[in-house]
């Protein structure tokens, strides 16, 4: 069964590190394609097994594209889990999970993807220095920059 708007919204808001107070909603879900080749063969040599906030920040650093860090939450399995992926353009890419799935020889999961925040390489900077280096999980986004969140407070 696939979360409806409103529980991931309430999920998301009592997240334990994540101190948002109130009830969200959040976009909707976004479509997830495979990577393109030059992204996959940076992805297959930094890919690191339950590291995507790391994998995609350095991804950005060694790509020239211009890439954007999207964080958000992803459903579909038995729980919510808190994520990092890719936006080219107007495409979303997972190299995490492309790679993961490709090392242990199994068909990619199908998660829903539900950004929080898309950041281009300047505030993906300025998020990582405010948050002691560590990539931007979605709680450190929303506590210092919630001006960058996707996510509304419902009214």
């Amino acid at each position: 069964m696939t979360p409806t708007t409103e529980q991931i919204g309430y999920l998301l808001s009592n997240i334990a590190d994540l101190e948002i107070i109130g009830d969200f909603t959040v976009n909707e879900p976004v479509a997830i394609t495979p990577s393109p080749d030059d992204i996959r063969e940076i992805a297959e040599k930094v890919v690191v097994k339950n590291q995507c906030y790391q994998n995609v920040s350095e991804i950005i650093a060694l790509t020239k594209r211009d890439v954007k860090f999207v964080t958000g939450v992803i459903t579909g399995g038995l729980l919510p889990i808190c994520h990092a992926w890719l936006k080219i353009g107007d495409e979303y890419h997972d190299p995490t999970f492309e790679v993961m799935s490709q090392r242990v020889n199994c068909t990619p999961p199908e998660y829903i993807y539900h950004p929080t925040a898309e950041l281009d390489l300047a505030d993906l900077i300025i998020v990582t220095l405010a948050n002691k280096f560590r990539p931007p999980h979605p709680a450190a986004v929303a506590d210092m920059f919630p001006e960058l969140l996707l996510i509304n407070k419902v009214a």
